[in-house]
């Protein structure tokens, strides 16, 4: 899209539609940095505040505090499937947003 005239953007721009858009993509960016950061925070934080809890054995040399650094993968794995899945929504919003726009409805 980014061979198309830039007046397009301009006029797209003051669409609230497009500015509803923007906040929701915003609003889902925010939360899920949110939630890994506090993820994050907890990964480095718990061992040493929780240092007894994190120590619990589950299975012979396997601890809570290995599972839970180990669940970091699978963690970011499904943030990013949520962001992707999201983004997927809205980038189908702004292509029908552009659709209106050529049909001249907006």
């Amino acid at each position: 899209m980014a061979s198309q005239d830039p007046d397009v953007w301009q006029i797209l721009d003051q669409s609230e539609v497009l500015t509803r858009i923007k906040r929701e993509k915003n609003k889902l960016s925010l939360t899920l940095l949110f939630i890994a950061a506090a993820y994050y925070a907890t990964l480095l934080l718990g061992p040493t505040s929780l240092k007894a809890f994190f120590s619990l054995p589950l299975a012979g040399e396997l601890n809570i505090g290995t599972v839970f650094a180990i669940s970091q993968y699978p963690f970011c794995g499904l943030l990013a499937w949520i962001y992707l899945h999201k983004m997927r929504s809205v980038d189908r919003q702004v292509a029908s947003l552009v659709k209106q726009f050529h049909r001249g409805e907006l």
